[in-house]
C-alpha cells in the first residue's frame, strides 16, 4: 500500500492560556539550547544531553587523551569509563529551537508490517497515532496548526532577517547502544529515544558566529495566526486524538 508521508498538523502545547493566545497572534519565543539543557523539572522539558555532537560508548572508545594547558596529559581506555563519553559544544547551546508535536501519516513505517488484513493494520496505526499521557507534562493549553501556512510565515520571517535556520523532525537515538558522531548543524535534532513519545518537529535559528557566546531567547512576530490555528485544552486533544484516513484511495 503507497501512502504519502505527511505532517498533517502540528500541535504546540502551553502551560497558560495567555500564552496560547499571544501564540495565536504571532507571537514566538525560541528559549535557547541552553535554557532547556537547564530545566531540572521532571515535565519532559529539560534533558542536560540537548545537542549532543558525540557519543561514544565504553566499548567502542581505543584510546581517549587529555592534554592540559602545562603539557600534562592523560591516557584512558574504554574500561576507564562507566558510561558512555559525552561531547557537547557552545555553539549548539545558543541555538534558538521552537518545538511542536508532529502528527501525520510519517508515523506509518513504524507500524509492524506483519499485519495481513485490512483491519489489523488499521488497528496498530490508529493505536500508533495516540498522543502519549506524557505530553500532558507540557501544559493544559494546546494548540492544533496547519503546516503548510504557518511554516510559510516562518520561512519568509528568516529569509527576510537572513537568519540561519533549519527545521525538521527530531530524531530519537538508542543511547544505550548508539556511538558516533553528529554533524554540528544536526546536533539539535537528535535525542535519546526516551523522548519519542514527544515526536518532536524543530525549527532552529543557528546564532550569528561572532555572538555566539550570547545565550537570548529570539522573540518572532509572523502576523496572525487565527487562521490557521484552534486552540482547545491538551485534555480533549488527549480525549479525542485525531483520526486520519488510511485507506488507499
Amino acid at each position: 500500500m503507497t501512502q504519502e508521508l505527511t505532517i498533517d498538523f502540528f500541535i504546540r502545547f502551553f502551560s497558560e492560556e495567555r500564552y496560547a493566545n499571544a501564540f495565536i497572534n504571532g507571537h514566538l519565543w525560541l528559549n535557547t539550547l541552553e535554557y532547556f539543557k537547564g530545566i531540572e523539572q521532571a515535565d519532559g522539558r529539560g534533558d542536560p544531553y540537548e545537542g549532543v555532537t558525540h557519543w561514544f560508548q565504553p566499548k567502542d572508545i581505543g584510546l581517549f587523551k587529555i592534554e592540559a594547558s602545562n603539557g600534562m596529559s592523560i591516557d584512558m581506555v574504554g574500561s576507564d569509563f562507566s558510561a558512555p563519553l559525552m561531547m557537547q559544544t557552545p555553539y549548539i547551546d545558543k541555538t534558538n529551537i521552537f518545538c511542536l508535536y508532529a502528527y501525520g501519516k510519517y508515523l506509518l513505517p513504524k507500524i509492524d508490517h506483519k499485519a495481513t488484513e485490512w483491519s489489523e493494520y488499521e488497528s496498530m496505526a490508529h493505536e500508533l497515532f495516540k498522543i502519549d499521557d506524557g505530553c500532558r507534562g507540557f501544559g493544559d493549553w494546546a494548540v492544533v496548526i496547519q503546516p503548510k501556512p504557518f511554516m510559510e510565515r516562518i520561512i519568509r520571517n528568516f529569509n527576510f532577517s537572513n537568519k540561519k535556520y533549519r527545521f525538521g523532525l527530531v530524531n530519537y537515538y538508542d543511547d544505550s547502544n548508539f556511538s558516533g558522531e553528529f554533524p554540528i548543524i544536526d546536533a539539535p535534532f537528535n535525542k535519546q529515544k526516551r523522548f519519542e513519545y514527544q515526536r518532536e518537529f524543530r525549527i532552529c535559528v543557528y546564532p550569528d558566529e561572532p555572538n555566539f557566546h550570547i545565550p537570548r531567547p529570539l522573540q518572532l512576530n509572523i502576523g496572525d495566526l487565527s487562521s490557521c490555528t484552534y486552540k482547545t485544552t491538551t485534555d480533549h486533544i488527549m480525549k479525542n486524538f485525531f483520526k486520519i484516513d488510511l485507506q488507499p484511495k
